[in-house]
């Protein structure tokens, strides 16, 4: 006959092994995905089909982090339904003496759950000084990957602490390479070069950009609700000098934003106004 102690040794090592199994689960779930994203990463030539392959793989790698935690918190649990009420007693006094002396590491703890309801591994965001894409989601740090404002990536991992996101805050960016971005130009139109009257080249403007430029919808957009529907924005005011200006505004592709400047700075130029960058 076992004792009650032998029974709950037992339960434990069981509970114990199969703690490790997930774990060993994991962890080979981790290299096969790491091997396959290595494979496959050299052989793709696009900027854009990478960053679409490296997001795919950090969000399969924070899912399997979620799942470890998860393991983890339900052993902890079964531990203590293996024993009395005076033990989990004793459990609780050791927590709040965990709390007091790593308050960071404890606020990092909760700001996790935080942070994985608000933001999902891919999104671009601010946070103070801070300003990148989110690779990873971990217990106490979220880590970033470096960006300019221009979406471009600075080659920086930067580890924000998770309690940061309960102190500061925490902006969503658009700043991917596969999202719209807004281009603007403004041009100053000068009269003594000019064979048209200021209403006639805004009409031959809008005439040359609406042939242009695609009309975009809410799914294109992103955050740039005020262009829903809209090829293009058009701003007409007068520059200190009192010359007429026109500001054409548009979101595009990265990828498709210079070539369609390019076409809208020379249509410009044709009528012998410089544009302004």
């Amino acid at each position: 006959m076992l004792s009650i102690t032998q029974v709950h040794l037992i339960n434990e090592g069981i509970i114990i092994f199969l703690l490790l199994l997930v774990e060993l689960g994991i962890r080979y779930l981790q290299r096969r995905q790491k091997f396959e994203f290595n494979s496959l990463k050299f052989s793709i030539k696009s900027a854009r089909d990478l960053e679409s392959l490296t997001l795919e793989h950090n969000k399969k790698n924070q899912f399997l982090g979620i799942v470890r935690l998860c393991a983890v918190i339900v052993t902890i649990f079964l531990s203590i339904l293996l024993y009395d009420i005076q033990a989990f007693s004793f459990f609780l006094i050791g927590v709040g003496a965990v709390v007091v002396v790593m308050r960071e590491s404890v606020s990092s703890l909760i700001a996790y759950f935080y942070i994985l309801i608000v933001f999902d591994v891919g999104d671009d965001i601010k946070i103070g000084e801070s300003l990148g894409e989110i690779g990873k989601i971990s217990p106490l740090y979220t880590s970033l990957i470096g960006k300019e404002e221009n979406g471009e990536y600075n080659g920086k991992l930067i580890l924000v602490p998770n309690y940061l996101f309960l102190q500061q805050r925490a902006e969503k960016q658009e700043l991917k390479t596969t999202n719209y971005r807004r281009t603007s130009i403004l041009w100053t139109l000068n009269r003594e070069h000019s064979n048209a009257s200021f209403p006639e080249v805004v009409q031959n403007v809008r005439a040359f950009l609406d042939e242009l430029l695609p009309v975009r919808n809410v799914e294109e957009i992103g955050f740039f609700r005020n262009y829903a529907g809209r090829r293009y924005r058009l701003g007409l005011d007068f520059n200190t000098q009192g010359f007429p200006t026109v500001r054409v505004a548009f979101i595009a592709h990265p990828d498709d934003s210079s070539a369609l400047r390019e076409k809208i700075i020379a249509f410009l130029e044709a009528t012998n106004a410089p544009p302004h960058k």
